[in-house]
């Protein structure tokens, strides 16, 4: 029997801001005739216009789509709780779902995965996360990092995320943020590791393979430490060798049980080593770099994902 596939996959052209659609439309072309000639038959889904029921998913027509997997590719909501995530999570239930929900749940949520990581002994950045009302005790983390990051847990492209070197800094950055809340908020923060940004490593991974390493132009980064992308438009990065990171990576992923990841890396001056900094379910996925990694384009990486994890006949 024809194996059938649902797609979910809404478009970004060139040139566009990452605010939903990642995926070209010559890369999802290239998608389609590949699992074209594996045999594999697909139909391209809306799921806001579709009804998730108990028994599945009934398209806008009102037909039962009965897939034996749904692929979908977009950036979701950053509330957890959101539609899209329940959704996700529903028709996991029913059918494979790629990337599987529940493992872009855990690897988003930058305190989630980090305390996954490092319960596991893999290195992160020491780290903490405390309560907007509790900030006036936090002091002493300064006094043992000597500078802090805090971070949004749910952050992309290097938005909020602002390095804190007084007491009186983080006293005023937090109050500020929690003056906006009714109730007292949670404050992520990390400890700050001094690195050069020649030797960062980003890796792109699907399928738990590592496809190719990556590093973001000088022009990407501010103040020499942190890599920002105002406008979302993603790029200005280069092919890097991966294989200093290649076993750190590999057991993150791991633990992670993600599908599609991508992880941050930096060389620990104070530690002689290196550290995953970030955890990103939207990895960096360049087209020259998977020529140059010469292990398949970005489609067919998705293709072959696809045909591995459709049920046995």
């Amino acid at each position: 029997m024809r194996k059938r596939v649902g797609l979910y996959i809404p478009i970004r052209e060139e040139g566009d801001s990452i605010h939903k659609g990642i995926m070209p439309s010559s890369v999802l072309r290239e998608l389609q005739a590949h699992l074209e000639s594996a045999g594999i038959g697909y139909t391209h889904v809306d799921l806001p216009q579709s009804d998730v029921r108990d028994t599945g998913i009934c398209l806008g027509d009102g037909s039962k789509a009965d897939f034996d997997l749904l692929y979908w590719f977009y950036i979701l909501p950053e509330d957890m709780q959101s539609a899209d995530m329940h959704c996700l999570k529903s028709l996991s239930q029913h059918m494979r779902v790629l990337p599987d929900p529940y493992a872009v749940e855990r690897s988003w949520n930058k305190f989630s995965a980090h305390s996954l990581l490092a319960a596991k002994g893999i290195g992160v950045p020491e780290f903490c996360q405390f309560s907007s009302d509790d900030v006036e005790s936090m002091g002493h983390l300064l006094e043992q990092w000597g500078k802090l990051l805090l971070k949004p847990v749910m952050g992309s492209f290097g938005h909020g995320v602002t390095m804190v070197k007084t007491r009186q800094e983080l006293l005023d950055i937090v109050q500020y943020a929690a003056s906006f809340h009714a109730q007292p908020i949670q404050i992520y923060c990390e400890r700050f590791e001094p690195n050069d940004i020649s030797r960062w490593i980003s890796v792109v991974m699907i399928d738990r393979e590592l496809v190719y390493g990556y590093r973001k132009r000088p022009e990407r980064f501010v103040d020499g430490w942190k890599v920002y992308d105002p406008g979302r438009v993603g790029g200005a990065a280069d092919y890097a060798d991966p294989a200093p990171v290649v076993g750190l990576v590999k057991a993150a992923c791991e633990v992670l049980g993600a599908d599609m990841i991508g992880f941050d890396c930096i060389f620990s001056e104070r530690l002689n080593k290196y550290l995953i900094v970030d955890e990103n379910t939207i990895p960096g996925l360049y087209p020259d770099c998977f020529e140059r990694a010469g292990k398949g384009s970005w489609a067919q990486h998705i293709a072959r994902m696809i045909a591995q994890h459709l049920p046995k006949a």
